[in-house]
């Protein structure tokens, strides 16, 4: 026998002692698309809190939207510019409020909690905040907390919406 039929032997050895790896590890045949689970549930246990408290504080014509792409939000002044929409494709906002009639964003709202001191986390924040300025959407912040005084983030949204519109909430929002 010659040289190339004894390297074809080995590498049929080879190839067959692969697939009996793979048959006993019991990944013989599957495809490469990786397994899903379904999370348990949208928001977690302080989003869900400040999302109902959010609820009570927000006028009737107003809708909470929540962990939107900031991309849906804002675009770069130029809609083509691959390199604006690169940056902000791929993130979110925790909250937007939207007007129920038009679908307009009022504003939006971040939920800040341990992970925000984080070195990655601070510089995206701080992009966050020059984008939204620039855009001219209302960000505001408010810290993790077990419970929300409604009183407190009604004049806050009201305040900033105030601010960057030069009038406060009403049915034409």
């Amino acid at each position: 026998m010659g040289p190339y039929v004894n390297l074809f032997f080995v590498l049929l050895l080879a190839g067959l002692f692969r697939l009996f790896v793979l048959w006993t590890e019991g990944k013989l045949g599957q495809t490469s698309i990786p397994t899903y689970r379904r999370r348990v549930t949208l928001l977690t246990p302080a989003e869900q809190a400040f999302r109902d408290a959010l609820l009570r504080a927000i006028p009737e014509n107003v809708e909470v939207s929540y962990k939107v792409r900031l991309l849906d939000v804002i675009e770069g002044e130029n809609p083509r510019d691959a390199a604006a929409r690169n940056k902000v494709q791929s993130k979110h906002l925790d909250f937007v409020l939207v007007d129920r009639e038009s679908s307009r964003v009022l504003a939006a709202i971040e939920l800040d909690d341990a992970s925000h001191l984080r070195a990655d986390r601070v510089a995206r924040d701080a992009f966050l905040e020059q984008a939204m300025k620039s855009a001219g959407v209302p960000l505001l912040r408010f810290r993790a907390a077990r419970e929300y005084d409604v009183h407190n983030l009604a004049t806050k949204i009201a305040e900033a919406y105030a601010t960057t519109h030069g009038r406060h909430f009403d049915r034409a929002a």
